[in-house]
């Protein structure tokens, strides 16, 4: 892997023959190059053979469980033989070019703005919550996103508060705004995943400052889940930029559904 830090690109190189014994192998580099919230993971397929088409699920599928923005995951260099593969959508939205130029031609049209990205790191104390709080809402109103403030630094407040709480590690929190929606996500040094929140939430408030869990994110996030990174995890959560609208023509702020991959 190789990473360019102009254009925060990431370059993998895939070698060899791809089987159901290595996808976990190949899915947890993706994972891993996906979790620090890059512009683009562009993976080199030029020298990879595929015993069965089946195991190309495993690049949309790492792109899920990453909460990575559309296009975030790209593939390009693919012979012969695997392009043939990638048919019946078994790549999902997982974008396929045939060469590396055109693979970056496609980033460079969709690189989001310069400075739509904020990285913090944290020690696990009480006041890390209430520094990335105000971290992110100081960047959701220089991005024009002033409607996402709220539940933003909601969610932000939520996943560091639980990471402090449950992992007890050094912390990275990166936010991104790229294609519409605003990602969040904390990476702690655990590899125990979160516990799903109850159904109902009694007796809390959005000003309250604890009991919350992680009942708000679910409701404020568009979608949320957990990916095992290295030796911890990344916990994220990605919110709409522009409010989805309900049946009754009003707009909602709530989550359309959850993502917790285990």
């Amino acid at each position: 892997m190789n990473a360019d830090p102009v254009t925060d690109v990431i370059t993998m190189k895939l070698d060899g023959l791809l089987t159901a014994a290595s996808v976990p192998t190949v899915r947890s580099l993706l994972l891993t190059c996906l979790a620090g919230s890059p512009d683009t993971v562009g993976v080199d397929l030029t020298r990879l053979r595929v015993d069965h088409r089946c195991q190309l699920a495993v690049f949309p599928a790492a792109a899920r469980a990453s909460g990575a923005p559309a296009g975030t995951l790209l593939l390009y260099g693919a012979c012969a033989g695997v392009a043939a593969l990638m048919t019946d959508g078994v790549l999902g939205d997982v974008p396929v070019y045939a060469t590396r130029e055109l693979a970056l031609a496609a980033v460079a049209a969709a690189h989001p703005p310069v400075g739509h990205r904020v990285q913090l790191r944290l020690a696990p104390v009480v006041s890390a919550a209430g520094f990335a709080r105000h971290v992110i809402d100081a960047a959701c109103r220089s991005w024009r996103l002033g409607h996402l403030s709220a539940p933003a630094t909601l969610v932000i407040s939520e996943l560091v508060s639980n990471a402090v709480q449950h992992a007890g590690t050094n912390l990275c929190v990166d936010a991104a705004y790229q294609g519409g929606y605003l990602r969040l996500s904390v990476r702690d040094g655990s590899r125990c995943p979160p516990v799903p929140p109850p159904s109902k939430l009694r007796a809390v408030t959005p000003l309250s400052e604890s009991g919350r869990g992680l009942f708000l994110v679910n409701v404020y996030a568009t979608e949320w889940g957990s990916a095992p990174v290295g030796d911890g995890k990344s916990v994220w959560a990605t919110l709409r930029a522009t409010p989805a609208t309900d049946v009754k023509g009003g707009s909602v702020g709530s989550a359309s559904g959850q993502s917790l991959v285990r």
